[in-house]
């Protein structure tokens, strides 16, 4: 990386990959081991993967599940989406040098990752879901259950929202992030975008709008709130944030 004052003459970007080769393991592994393998797919997305896998696995053996399973899947969903999203936060913050909120995205992520802990006993949801159920923590009360997500909530409004409220009117994070990277509605129509990467861009889609497992779920207002939704850095960031307390509020 080759810089002199503020024009860049040189830099050299180089990603290194670990070829796990998951999917022939997968190909060559009995049932019990597949949802092992499919939970590591990507590590911070065990609940996701592993909810995936299960619904091919009960789709094919005409498994029925139960509408509470249905729902608490739903719910640890969102779990996993606030942990990923405050890590994400943190990490935007810590590309363009704001370490207020990278510092404590870093330390209060553990809020969410303890709250799915206390409810599947992994910190990451490893095990909790399989085809036909899911596993819970019998240890805990109902009412340890609850403590536990009013410990996360509590946690995100007290340390976490101030801080990126901040950032939100801070003057040099917005020049930092805005009309970086953009992505432009053509470009998520052209090459199939879906989720928050439609979001960001202003595409209000959304499969949990008409998820049966997501009753009473709300859309943001993503066309009202236009001039944020720009497919830029900005927007990354504005989505992640709003998602976060979509999530809890659901």
């Amino acid at each position: 990386f080759v810089v002199e004052g503020e024009m860049i003459h040189h830099l050299t970007i180089r990603l290194g990959f670990q070829n796990r080769d998951l999917q022939a393991s997968i190909h060559q592994s009995d049932t019990k081991k597949i949802m092992h393998i499919s939970e590591a797919i990507s590590g911070d997305s065990s609940i996701s993967y592993a909810l995936v896998f299960s619904k091919i696995f009960e789709e094919a053996a005409r498994i029925k599940i139960s509408k509470s399973v249905s729902l608490f899947r739903s719910i640890l969903v969102e779990i996993e989406r606030i942990a990923i999203h405050i890590g994400d936060l943190g990490g935007l913050s810590e590309d363009i040098g704001y370490y207020p909120l990278y510092g404590v995205c870093v330390t209060d992520r553990g809020a969410a990752l303890g709250l799915m802990e206390n409810w599947t006993g992994n910190r990451f949801g490893k095990g909790a879901i399989r085809p036909g159920g899911v596993r819970v923590n019998r240890r805990i009360s109902v009412k340890d259950a609850m403590l536990a997500f009013e410990s996360l909530k509590k946690t995100f409004v007290k340390n976490i929202e101030p801080q990126i409220e901040r950032a939100l009117v801070d003057s040099t994070i917005k020049e930092r992030l805005q009309g970086c990277g953009p992505i432009t509605k053509d470009e998520i129509k052209k090459n199939g975008f879906v989720g928050q990467t439609a979001r960001c861009a202003g595409e209000l889609i959304d499969l949990r709008i008409a998820d049966e497992n997501y009753p009473n779920w709300k859309s943001l207002p993503i066309e009202e709130a236009q001039v944020n939704y720009s497919g830029d850095a900005w927007a990354r960031f504005y989505l992640r944030y709003n998602e976060i307390k979509q999530s809890l509020d659901w």
